[in-house]
């Protein structure tokens, strides 16, 4: 068998034993299983099937076993398997799901420590290195030499434990030092077992997958499986700050798109914990955001906006935006900060922000700034040079 006709199950309602394995499948369509609302056991392993749509196994709502090994797909879609996480796996001697170890996840700390200042947010990234059709709810311990009077705001709780939706391969622990931690204390978090982790829905609500167990989409227990935040000592960690007057995002004439693009650099031998804090000029969306540099790296954001957006700035996703960037992180790691030159113009001529608002937009040139502070460690790549924009006044 190759292929499958759209309505070849739609009258076996009551089969409860499919067997298609060790055939030359390559693709299956969605909805080709309806009408198998009492279908138990599900084999699809060993063909040559390189992808399966989210909704194909949608209404195997009594599905308990489901063979996926021996095939040639890189990923699950997120909401694969929504539809029989209540039964997949019930039974004696029934792990419910099979799938090739490449489609496994490797779940950890990445990185494992930092260094952190009093009076700075402390963000620990878990992350797995390839993304789940499922939730995946991690339960973490807290523990160090520190206690709840160092520090402040930590979410998620350990009650709650850390949630990777289906599809994310990211998620974070974030906590506020307070002023009077004291030096040279330690908080470590701890993962827990493989054993504790829960499987769930795709979207993360509703409850755990009752009898599937996490072990046959994860690939072992944690690992790295704790991370150690130290807090400095009182004026051993400052702050470097990088400021960019103004960024944007906007639509010109003859179909020109203005974006800010920038340069972020970590030289520094540990991970960098970086604040984002932007003010709107226009458009809305003032906020603060973090994110992770990794020792040694370069990160190229084409549209500085849309990464803010990413990193749940509230930035709004219409209409002409511009405003202020500053970033900041502890100075015990070197790093830099500088943008990018303006994208080209239809017909050569260079986009300069002037030309957009020029054109009636509604902004005038309030002064003229370089375009960032930077760090001597990093050395501009050209002349560049940006415009501070306000509102025009009334």
């Amino acid at each position: 068998l190759i292929t499958l006709p759209q309505d070849l199950f739609l009258s076996l309602n009551n089969l409860r034993t499919l067997r298609l394995d060790r055939n030359s499948l390559i693709a299956l369509t969605e909805g080709i299983f309806g009408g198998l609302g009492h279908l138990q056991t599900l084999r699809l392993d060993h063909n040559s099937i390189v992808s399966l749509p989210p909704g194909v196994f949608q209404g195997l709502s009594s599905l308990e076993e489901l063979r996926l090994d021996g095939n040639r797909m890189e990923a699950l879609p997120p909401g694969l398997l929504d539809d029989a996480l209540d039964t997949l796996g019930i039974g004696p001697d029934n792990q419910g799901l099979y799938v090739d170890p490449t489609l496994k996840a490797l779940l950890g700390f990445d990185p494992t420590a930092q260094t952190a200042a009093p009076g700075t947010t402390v963000t620990a990234s878990a992350t797995l290195h390839k993304a789940l059709p499922v939730s995946l709810r991690v339960p973490y311990a807290v523990g160090g030499t520190a206690d709840s009077t160092d520090y402040a705001g930590l979410s998620p709780s350990p009650e709650d434990g850390l949630l990777f939706l289906a599809g994310e391969t990211r998620t974070e622990i974030t906590l506020d030092l307070l002023e009077s931690a004291g030096a040279g204390k330690t908080i470590v978090f701890t993962l827990g077992n493989l054993s504790e982790i829960r499987l769930g829905p795709s979207d993360g609500t509703g409850p755990d997958a009752p009898f599937l167990k996490a072990e046959v989409l994860v690939s072992g227990p944690p690992d790295p499986k704790t991370y150690t935040v130290t807090v400095a000592g009182p004026g051993s960690v400052g702050l470097k700050r990088s400021f960019v007057p103004v960024i944007l995002s906007a639509a010109g004439k003859r179909g020109a798109n203005f974006t800010s693009e920038m340069t972020l650099t970590n030289r520094g031998t540990a991970p960098a914990a970086l604040t984002h804090t932007y003010t709107a000029h226009r458009g809305g969306g003032s906020g603060t955001a973090t994110d992770l540099l990794a020792a040694g790296r370069q990160k190229i954001v084409p549209d500085a906006i849309e990464y803010l957006r990413g990193l749940g700035t509230p930035y709004p996703r219409a209409g002409v935006s511009s405003g202020r960037w500053r970033s900041s992180m502890p100075a015990i790691r070197p790093w830099g900060c500088r943008c990018g030159p303006p994208p080209p113009f239809p017909g050569g001529v260079p986009a300069w922000p002037i030309r957009l608002f020029q054109w009636g937009t509604g902004f005038r040139i309030r002064s003229i700034w370089p375009a960032c502070v930077r760090p001597r460690r990093i050395a501009p790549t050209w002349p560049c040079r940006t415009w501070d924009v306000r509102p025009r006044d009334p």
